[in-house]
């Protein structure tokens, strides 16, 4: 499996936020090694949404317009595919500025 961090976020439109995606074994570990991850966006259209790349464990998501959208990601290593999501709310109304620790 793969967790997606944080797995929910509300933003204001126009705010960015990154996502970490870490690749899970099958005893609860983090995959040590170098898995290919891959990121797709449904719920908004292309245009109403800012992706900073489609692969890697790091993204950079920006909701241009109002919606709610879920970012997918998919880790391959060793031809296994596992995958996870988070779900992000854009408002019109700003979010509550919080800090968050890895």
């Amino acid at each position: 499996m793969v967790t997606v961090s944080p797995s929910t976020k509300t933003l204001g439109v126009d705010e960015s936020w990154a996502f970490i995606a870490t690749a899970i074994d099958s005893v609860g570990g983090n995959v040590t090694a170098d898995a290919d991850f891959s990121w797709t966006v449904t719920g908004l259209a292309d245009g109403e949404y800012a992706l900073s790349s489609t692969e890697g464990s790091i993204v950079t998501f920006t909701g241009l317009i109002e919606g709610e959208a879920s970012l997918s990601v998919e880790a391959t290593l060793d031809d296994e595919t596992v995958s996870g999501s988070a779900t992000v709310t854009v408002s019109l109304l700003t979010s509550e500025r919080t800090v968050d620790y890895y």
